[in-house]
C-alpha cells in the first residue's frame, strides 16, 4: 500500500466526527477505551485510525512522518488538543506532501530510466538489450 492510499485510508475512517474520537486511540459505542483493532470499536483518534486501517507495518511507519508534518507537531497530541475539522485539515496537508513526494520520486524514476539518446526506454526497449547481455555472458 502506497503512502499515500494508506493515509487516505486513516482520513477516510474518521472523516465523521462521530467516527473519531480524542484521549483514547479507540473506543467502543459506551464511550469506553479500547484498543484500534476491538471488534466494537467505533471511534478512533488519528493514531489509532493509522493502526486500523494500515494492515503492513512498514506503511503505519512510513506515513507518521508525513503526519507530524502535516499537524506541525506530534499527530497524537494534535488529535488531543485540536478540533476533528483541523485534524481532518492536518491530514489532507499530509496527503498534499505525500503526493509530491511520490510525483517527484516518480518523475525522478523516469529520468533515471532514460537511454543516452534521451527517449524513455520502455519495457520493450529493455528486453532485447537484456536478451544481448544474457548472450554475450
Amino acid at each position: 500500500m502506497s503512502i499515500v492510499t494508506g493515509l487516505k485510508k486513516t482520513r477516510d475512517l474518521i472523516s465523521d466526527p462521530e467516527r473519531w474520537t480524542q484521549q483514547a486511540s479507540a473506543r467502543l459505542k459506551s464511550g469506553k477505551p479500547c484498543d484500534h483493532d476491538h471488534d466494537d470499536a467505533v471511534k478512533w483518534d488519528v493514531y489509532g485510525a493509522v493502526l486500523k486501517s494500515s494492515d503492513l507495518e512498514h506503511t503505519r511507519v512510513r506515513q507518521w512522518p508525513y503526519l507530524h508534518k502535516g499537524f506541525g507537531l506530534c499527530p497524537i497530541t494534535f488529535n488531543d488538543t485540536h478540533l476533528h475539522s483541523e485534524v481532518i485539515a492536518g491530514i489532507n496537508r499530509a496527503i498534499a506532501l505525500a503526493v509530491k513526494d511520490e510525483k517527484e520520486a516518480e518523475a525522478k524514476a523516469a529520468k533515471a530510466e532514460k537511454d543516452k539518446t534521451g527517449k524513455p526506454v520502455t519495457s520493450e526497449a529493455k528486453k532485447p538489450q537484456k536478451f544481448q547481455e544474457e548472450i554475450n555472458e
